[in-house]
């Protein structure tokens, strides 16, 4: 289907593409006609979100003599389990996670039925690594500290499982024509909000990097589309002389291009399992819990 998401969705969709090219593959868009059906990796199955889930169980059902894949991703379902959006039987299925704690996490909770075999992968944007787009982000420059803030219920004060704030809620109802103008406001009231990782992000440059203080602050969620080209998403990680991150992709575009980054942890274990997995031999990145930064508001 349509590649659909935020930049950070752009480099997974490059990453398979590089993939892919070293296999003599051929596609098709009629899931009728093929000998396997495969779904796009990331952080979309997860207990509480539906489109990548809903897709995989019509898949799952619609053609039961084929098998199925779900490229590297990170899995999460704490009050339930995937075996519930499959059928008794079918063809092969297999889930490649991109950690080691999605796929303990599958092993040891979720009751998968034997046609379901898991297995791991990195994620799919580190196929990237030393390529053109990873090279042309590498430099030497520092105009900038960038501090990357999600605002959505994988932020890392946010309840993953507990459903959308009521901003989010209304605003999910609103028209494209009727959000659109309100973007810019919404942005700049965030870059202003004081949360527990802005605290952290401050805390972090005044200890360990004195010598950027004078450097500007660009505060942004730069991952999503409606803030930016993927070409200002990668020249803003390009010029950073330190990247603050609760987005996982611009941590790991950062990490591979050397940059001094900082990826925090955000609603579940998403980050923490693939920097262990992936990204332990980059000392330049660090792994950040907040509450060992800034403690808990009571």
């Amino acid at each position: 289907g349509k590649l659909a998401g935020n930049h950070g969705d752009s480099l997974i969709e490059l990453g398979a593409q590089k993939l892919f090219a070293e296999f003599d593959l051929n596609f098709t868009d009629d899931p009728g006609e093929a000998g396997l059906i495969m779904i796009g990796g990331g952080g979309n199955m997860v207990e509480g979100f539906t489109v990548v889930p809903r897709m995989f169980e019509k898949f799952a059902h619609s053609y039961p003599q084929t098998p199925l894949a779900i490229l590297p991703g990170s899995f999460y379902f704490p009050n339930s389990s995937i075996a519930d959006l499959l059928p008794a039987e079918r063809a092969a299925v297999t889930l490649f996670c991109r950690e080691n704690i999605s796929a303990r996490h599958l092993q040891e909770n979720l009751g998968l039925p034997d046609f379901c075999e898991i297995t791991k992968y990195n994620d799919l944007a580190f196929e990237l690594n030393d390529g053109e787009l990873v090279n042309s982000v590498r430099s030497t420059t520092k105009k900038h500290i960038l501090i990357v803030e999600r605002w959505d219920n994988e932020h890392p004060e946010a309840k993953l499982n507990k459903g959308l704030s009521l901003p989010i809620k209304i605003g999910s109802l609103l028209p494209e024509f009727a959000r659109a103008p309100l973007r810019p406001l919404v942005a700049k009231m965030r870059r202003r909000k004081k949360s527990r990782f802005r605290e952290a992000a401050d805390t972090l440059l005044t200890k360990n990097h004195p010598e950027y203080a004078s450097l500007p602050r660009i505060v942004h969620d730069i991952s999503l589309p409606n803030y930016g080209s993927f070409e200002d998403f990668t020249s803003l990680i390009r010029d950073a002389a330190v990247v603050i991150t609760t987005r996982l992709h611009v941590g790991i575009l950062a990490g591979m291009a050397g940059k001094e980054t900082y990826l925090f942890e955000g609603g579940y274990w998403k980050a923490r399992g693939i920097h262990e997995y992936s990204m332990s031999d980059m000392p330049h990145v660090k792994f950040v819990d907040l509450d060992t930064i800034v403690a808990p508001k009571t």
